[in-house]
């Protein structure tokens, strides 16, 4: 199943299944990290918007190792059972791109590492509200949180 996403600047799509046959070079990783019936986000310390972890690979680094680095250093926390949630093939801010999103299990929760970059990180309830300002990926945020919690609902 593909998926569609529009965003501000630009649009993306959400591959789920198997990769797609034209798969690009992976660049960035999102983390959808599980607790029960609630997902993890991080509060970015500069917009105070909540975010789902994750971000760019390192130059050499695989995919799965750079969703535990980023899981890690934004909210502390470890997983178990982590599996491919979906492809993203992003066409957003005139570059186009392509991230695997990664689902799995909290194994320990601790406290976000980079203190600079991100105030706090909580396990939600719900898909978090950002008043002050807009999330440039809120469309794909909000289409991956409610792909995790399908899946969740299927366990």
């Amino acid at each position: 199943m593909v998926q569609k996403i529009s965003e501000e600047k630009g649009y993306m799509f959400l591959h789920f299944g198997e990769p797609p046959a034209e798969i690009g070079r992976i660049t960035f990783v999102s983390c959808l990290a599980y607790r029960d019936d609630r997902i993890l986000f991080c509060k970015w310390r500069d917009t105070g918007i909540w975010a789902l972890p994750g971000g760019r690979l390192e130059p050499g680094e695989a995919a799965e190792a750079a969703a535990h680095r980023e899981l890690f250093e934004e909210t502390g926390a470890t997983w178990r059972g982590m599996e491919v949630l979906c492809y993203l093939h992003c066409f957003m801010f005139d570059l186009e791109y392509w991230g695997i999103a990664y689902f799995g299990e909290i194994r320990e929760l601790g406290s976000p590492l980079d203190l600079n970059e991100v105030s706090e990180a909580k396990l939600l309830p719900c898909y978090p509200k950002n008043s002050a300002k807009r999330n440039p990926f809120e469309n794909q945020s909000r289409a991956l949180y409610t792909a995790a919690l399908c899946k969740l609902s299927a366990k």
